[in-house]
C-alpha cells in the first residue's frame, strides 16, 4: 500500500473519528439511559458512582473528538500529528479490547462489538500512520 494512501486515509479517519466522538459523546451525555440499554448490561442511572464514571468517560470522548478534528485539519495541510496519533492509536486500541472484554464478561451487549470494530480499525490506522511518519523521518 503506498504511503500516500495511508496519509489520505488518516486524514479521513481523523475527521470521521472527530464527528463520531463528538456526536456519540454528546448523545451519551444527554441520554445515558439509552446508551445503557444499547451498550451496557446494566442501568447506569441507578448507581450514582457508575453514572459519574459514564459521564467522565463520555466527556473525555468529546474532548478527544475535538482533538481529532484539529488534527484532521492540520494533517490535511501537511502537518504531522504524532501526539494525537499516539493517543488515538493506543486509546482506540485499548477501547476496542475493553469493549470485547465487557461483552465476554456480560457487562455489555453484543452491540458493543460494533464499537470495538470501529475503535479497533481506527486505532490500527492511526498506529500505521505513526509508523509511516517515523519511517519518513529516517
Amino acid at each position: 500500500m503506498p504511503w500516500s494512501c495511508v496519509r489520505n486515509a488518516t486524514v479521513y479517519g481523523l475527521a470521521i473519528t472527530a464527528v463520531a466522538n463528538v456526536i456519540g459523546g454528546v448523545g451519551a451525555l444527554v441520554a445515558p439511559d439509552f446508551v445503557a440499554q444499547t451498550l451496557y448490561a446494566r442501568d447506569v442511572s441507578a448507581d450514582p458512582l457508575l453514572l459519574r464514571f459514564h459521564l467522565v468517560f463520555w466527556l473525555f470522548v468529546v474532548a478527544m473528538g475535538a482533538g481529532y478534528g484539529v488534527a484532521a485539519r492540520r494533517s490535511s495541510q501537511g502537518h504531522d500529528e504524532v501526539a494525537i496519533l499516539v493517543a488515538g492509536g493506543l486509546g482506540k486500541g485499548a477501547a476496542a479490547v475493553l469493549w470485547v472484554e465487557m461483552v465476554v464478561r456480560g457487562l455489555a451487549t453484543p452491540t458493543a462489538l460494533a464499537a470495538a470494530a470501529f475503535d479497533g480499525s481506527l486505532g490500527v490506522l492511526f498506529l500505521f500512520r505513526l509508523l509511516q511518519v517515523r519511517t519518513q523521518r529516517r
